[in-house]
């Protein structure tokens, strides 16, 4: 079966993108956008382990290899 995607109103101050029947992506009305999170704080707000390629910049703090 392929995968479906609904988009609906969370709440009104979001908008919410799930896709089949667990992944659930959300733009707040801030701009903050959430992956497996109902509110994100941050301006990428991640339930979950992240997977990148390249470098990673946390505050001050590079990650990757050279």
């Amino acid at each position: 079966m392929s995968p479906s995607a609904e988009c609906t109103s969370a709440t009104p101050n979001a908008n919410e993108l799930q896709i089949g029947s667990g992944s659930t992506v959300i733009v707040s009305a801030a701009g903050s956008l959430g992956v497996g999170v109902t509110s994100p704080v941050y301006k990428l707000d991640v339930y979950g382990d992240i997977n990148a390629t390249g470098f990673v910049t946390a505050g001050t703090y590079l990650y990757g290899s050279l």
